[in-house]
């Protein structure tokens, strides 16, 4: 009996010499996760491309009511549709035909739209698109081509542009 409390005794005071640290999975992710650079880690997942859609449209209503309906898709570096706060500025140029430069001159330039904001930004994405809406009142002559341009400023620094021709029906 003495010699069972003897082994039981030196087993725990083992077990207080060591002290109570848990040295398992935890510790390891943790320390892992402090050698990562938290901004290289989520760079990928910035947007670096933007798309105007093919959805995107001039509509022009009975009393001379033109809006361009304008969808935007957003891409990180892996091809995916993001959802990113960023600052939208949207320009309408005039299209020069058989030309080597297309933009004349520009017609109209919106305010810029600020989406850093969640609740804004949360008001212009469509979800079952992946991509943001936006309605822009504007003055259009039937019958003629634009060259219509969205810039997109990322927090980052970054700006991407993309264009597309429409057409006043």
């Amino acid at each position: 009996m003495r010699k069972i409390f003897l082994k039981s005794a030196i087993i725990f005071s083992l077990f207080l010499l060591n002290g109570c640290e848990y040295t398992g999975v935890e510790k390891s992710v943790s320390s892992r996760s402090e050698n990562l650079n938290e901004l290289g880690v989520y760079s990928g997942f910035s947007p670096v491309e933007i798309n105007i859609l093919p959805l995107t449209k001039i509509n022009i209503g009975n009393k001379n009511s033109e809006v361009i309906c304008v969808y935007i898709s957003m891409a990180d570096r892996f091809g995916s549709q993001i959802k990113a706060p960023a600052i939208f500025r949207f320009e309408l140029y005039e299209k020069i035909s058989r030309s080597g430069e297309v933009k004349g001159r520009r017609v109209f330039i919106w305010p810029d739209i600020d989406l850093q904001n969640p609740g804004d930004n949360n008001c212009h994405w469509e979800d079952f698109l992946r991509a943001y809406k936006f309605d822009l009142a504007c003055d259009v002559q039937k019958n003629r081509h634009y060259v219509f341009q969205v810039t997109c400023l990322c927090p980052s620094g970054r700006r991407l542009a993309s264009e597309i021709t429409l057409s006043a029906q």
